[in-house]
């Protein structure tokens, strides 16, 4: 998931800043200020930026609800469908269209306000207002991931816990308190369990969108199912990437 910064020039400042917190909790972010370099054309390398955006965050101010540009930004994700988050961050007039969507509040308390944005953005998608995305999820799975695991201390070396779903294009790994870690099916290079005399998991290998390869370490939590959800995870992935991905 890549998420989108609309904000006001004035505003530039709170607009660095929670970009940064957000990559920090590890949230892909498009900011102007980071994303076009110097001598770039700039209505050009925006219009990058909005396509290839999933979530846009409108940082709502009394000089941005008067921006065109900022209009022009998230009118655009509108008339495409995509999820619009704003963010209140000084008191104003909220712009009609985005009256009736869920705003986080950041007037009150910026780590308040970072909180419940990281909630919401682990919540799923909705489009254009009310309508929940109809990409078909699988029930979710109790898992731990990482990047690692050594036969000695196990996973490592940050450890996440939480749930794992499968959709028709996705692999989403949720933990509390944590973006959602998403990989697209596509990206899945290979995905097998991995057995060895007191333990199994999930090893997934995947190309990020510079084709660089990783791999991530999937294991059940309940040791008692542990091989059993890791099947389950697997088998969801090849039902629905309809390959073998051994």
């Amino acid at each position: 998931m890549q998420i989108f910064v609309s904000y006001s020039r004035i505003d530039k400042a709170f607009a660095q800043r929670l970009a940064d917190d957000l990559t920090k909790n590890g949230c892909r972010v498009w900011l102007d200020l980071k994303n076009i370099a110097s001598g770039a054309n700039w209505d050009l390398e925006v219009q990058r930026g909005l396509d290839s955006s999933d979530t846009m965050l409108v940082l709502l101010t009394p000089t941005a609800s008067a921006s065109q540009n900022v209009a022009d930004e998230w009118n655009y994700f509108a008339e495409k469908g995509k999820r619009i988050i704003p963010l209140m961050i000084q008191p104003n007039e909220v712009p009609f269209r985005l009256s009736r969507r869920q705003r986080v509040d950041f007037i009150q308390d910026y780590d308040q306000g970072l909180a419940a944005l990281l909630r919401a953005l682990n919540e799923p998608a909705q489009s254009s207002g009310n309508a929940i995305s109809t990409d078909t999820v699988s029930k979710p799975l109790p898992v731990s991931w990482a990047t690692h695991y050594n036969w000695w201390s196990g996973l490592r070396p940050a450890v996440a816990t939480g749930e794992a779903t499968v959709t028709t294009s996705e692999i989403r790994l949720l933990a509390a308190r944590q973006l959602p870690f998403l990989i697209p099916l596509t990206s899945v290079v290979t995905a097998q369990i991995v057995r060895i005399p007191w333990d199994s998991y999930l090893s997934l290998k995947f190309l990020d969108r510079v084709d660089q390869p990783h791999e991530l370490i999937i294991m059940g939590t309940k040791r008692a199912n542990r091989e059993a959800t890791e099947a389950e995870l697997l088998d969801l992935m090849k039902l629905h990437s309809g390959r073998a991905l051994a």
